[in-house]
């Protein structure tokens, strides 16, 4: 007989050794092993419409007692606590990594529901630590109970910093779009502003789709995506005949013209550097350059080529007129000192203004503690020797700035770092060789040229305002909600990141060893060529990214 069972019901007799030793090792296993558990839980509460309450539910509890019988589901209070606690552990955290901070830039923007009866603000932080690494950190998200005046904005601004122990006086200025209510609020706390290069772009963008003749093509464009949204089968059609005909891209989808994003997916590629959160600021400048150059090359005559010339020189200009852009741009040795980026600008007067803000920095002579013994008179000729030597050695001091200025442009213009390099590293290398010139470096080398991981963080977190669930919750419960989903969610983003960048390199791997096999069995190797098949030329390639 247990011959007959293994060999004719094996299937049954492993699955039921199977299902024996699961129950086994669930009732040996530790209540703390389901932390993990809990923590996923509590995520998947914060990032949809479901309430606390929830877990009472009998037929939830009864699924997840058929999943494991010794899983204790948390009670709503235990919730609650738990996000307070994710809270404190995150706020400590950071203020340990803020602790050595010297200066900063803040990322701000907010999200208005539909009736504008609620909104929410996000808050990013970005500096350069002491090894010039770029810091990115979210302070946070809020609820704002009152409405989005520039008074309002900035005390729940200040008071996100106060939580983290960070002054406002350690904050350079801010990133952000053109909201008059944010811009005010920089602007009574002498603070700078960038306006986002996405944002900028999608208001040329809107302004040239309201021309009649593109209008009516954004129409039917809107149509169409609003209809293969209610449509399935019209999708699986679309997809069909797209990829007979070899269009790549994804479907289109409707947009609103306040979500400035959906609108910059006209300009692909400049969007897709302009979001990205690894672009620096100092390649606003030089992006806006390329593009008024390649406009103005096109026919002038044509009305949406003479429209996108007019608005791409006012933002053009607008950003050649703000001093971070010029000190970010001066800053990063790939673009520092490159013709035709300033337009009729000239390189001398940044030099001048970057000198000016070095200087403002000079550190102070430290003095000692006890005063030393006065030192004896001296002869007339000593001392006129010794005020002359004082007076060349103060002029030394004083133009030190302007020396390291005529340093840095010399090594740039002999030896510019590629496009695709890091500006960070190059002062990494040259702090101490260039010790003015790189608190330049940290100030202003931290910006991204987007605020759009903030507008990213509102289309993740966003719909949860929208649920009359949590309308009754309180303020600081809503606060701790957001925070928690929008750290689970950048968790995840994260390890999705690293995947991908596993699975690209292993490809990589893959793909050079086949071509290694390939060079072994043809017992020689390939020169380098280029598109055209030409042996030992270089071809090289200015990219967007960094």
């Amino acid at each position: 007989m247990i011959a007959h069972i293994r060999s004719a019901h094996s299937k049954e007799l492993s699955d039921k050794i199977m299902s024996r030793a699961s129950r086994k090792s669930s009732s040996s296993k530790p209540a703390s092993s389901y932390s993990a558990a809990n923590d996923a839980f509590i995520l998947s509460i914060c990032t949809s419409n479901v309430s606390f309450r929830f877990v009472k539910n009998e037929f939830f509890k009864k699924f997840v007692r058929i999943l494991d019988p010794n899983y204790k589901l948390i009670s709503p209070d235990a919730i609650r606590r738990k996000l307070i606690e994710n809270v404190g552990d995150y706020k400590r955290k950071i203020k340990v990594e803020l602790r050595d901070m010297i200066k900063c830039f803040i990322s701000l923007d907010g999200w208005d529901g539909k009736n504008e009866n609620t909104s929410i603000y996000a808050v990013y932080l970005y500096f350069l630590d002491s090894n010039f690494e770029r810091k990115k950190i979210l302070l946070g998200l809020r609820q704002l109970e009152k409405k989005g005046t520039a008074n309002n904005i900035g005390d729940l601004t200040l008071e996100m910093l106060k939580e983290y122990d960070v002054d406002i006086s350690k904050v350079i200025g801010g990133l952000t779009d053109a909201g008059s209510n944010i811009k005010s609020f920089l602007e009574k706390n002498d603070l700078f502003h960038v306006h986002c290069l996405a944002h900028s772009l999608a208001l040329i963008l809107k302004n040239a789709s309201e021309m009649p003749s593109i209008a009516r093509v954004l129409t039917k464009v809107n149509r169409l995506a609003s209809h293969l949204s209610r449509s399935k089968s019209d999708r699986t059609t679309f997809r069909e005949r797209s990829i007979a005909l070899k269009l790549e891209g994804r479907i289109p989808l409707p947009f609103c013209v306040t979500r400035w994003g959906g609108c910059c997916l006209l300009a692909k590629s400049y969007l897709a550097h302009a979001e990205s959160d690894s672009s620096f600021a100092s390649s606003l400048l030089v992006q806006y350059a390329s593009l008024h150059h390649f406009i103005s090359a096109q026919d002038q005559r044509n009305h949406l080529v003479h429209c996108l010339s007019i608005e791409t020189l006012e933002r053009y200009t607008k950003y050649l007129e703000n001093d971070v852009c010029l000190f970010a741009t001066y800053a990063d040795p790939r673009y520092a000192y490159m013709t035709n980026v300033l337009n009729t600008l000239k390189w001398e007067a940044v030099e001048e203004m970057v000198e000016l803000y070095c200087e403002s920095f000079r550190a102070p002579s430290c003095q000692p503690a006890t005063t030393p013994p006065p030192p004896k008179k001296m002869k007339l000729a000593e001392s006129n020797f010794l005020r002359f030597v004082e007076a060349q050695t103060e002029s030394v001091n004083s133009g030190s700035t302007k020396k390291e200025i005529v340093e840095y442009e010399s090594l740039i213009q002999s030896a510019r770092p590629p496009i695709q390099s890091c500006p960070l590293n190059f002062w990494l290398t040259h702090s101490t060789r260039f010790p003015k010139l790189s608190i330049l470096a940290s100030h202003f080398l931290s910006i991204p040229l987007s605020s759009a991981q903030v507008e990213r963080l509102f289309s993740r977190c966003g719909e949860l305002m929208s649920s009359s669930r949590r309308n009754r919750l309180k303020s600081i419960t809503v606060n701790d909600m957001l925070l928690n989903a929008a750290l689970g969610q950048m968790s995840l983003q994260e390890k999705k990141e690293d995947e991908d960048s596993s699975v690209s390199e292993s490809g990589d791997d893959s793909e050079e060893e086949s071509d290694s096999s390939a060079d072994d069995s043809n017992g020689q190797t390939a020169p380098p060529s280029d598109s055209n098949g030409q042996a030992g030329s270089t071809v090289t390639i200015i990219d967007a990214t960094n």
